[in-house]
């Protein structure tokens, strides 16, 4: 049986956001990965940040852990962590850990993109 590891890309967008995106398999084997490529960019110059699921399965608690973190960060920077995600999964996982309050979930990643221009 084939288990591939899932990947993650960061890019600082043009008007100065950051966007982390996953890929694949998500899960506790990449917990630590993500929590080097986000926790650095979280309130790092006051720039708002993205984290996008949208192609990324099988998140766990490790990684729900880690988004935690990053948004209570971000919570710390006055900030609100956007994730994209259409999971109903990944929904459940932000909902029922009580993040709902300091996270935002979009449907898409142009939505998120929209939202966060208007700020």
């Amino acid at each position: 049986m084939l288990d591939l590891l899932g990947t993650i890309e960061a890019a600082e967008l043009p008007d100065g956001r950051h966007l982390v995106s996953a890929h694949g398999s998500l899960d506790g084997r990449l917990a630590q990965l993500l929590y080097d490529t986000v926790v650095p960019l979280v309130g790092a110059d006051g720039s708002p940040l993205i984290i996008d699921l949208d192609d990324a399965h099988g998140v766990d608690d490790e990684i729900l852990a880690v988004i935690s973190h990053a948004a209570h960060l971000a919570n710390r920077h006055g900030d609100r962590l956007s994730i994209v995600t259409r999971s109903r999964v990944v929904t459940s996982l932000v909902d029922a850990s009580g993040l709902g309050h300091i996270v935002t979930v979009f449907p898409t990643l142009r939505t998120a993109l929209g939202d966060a221009w208007l700020k």
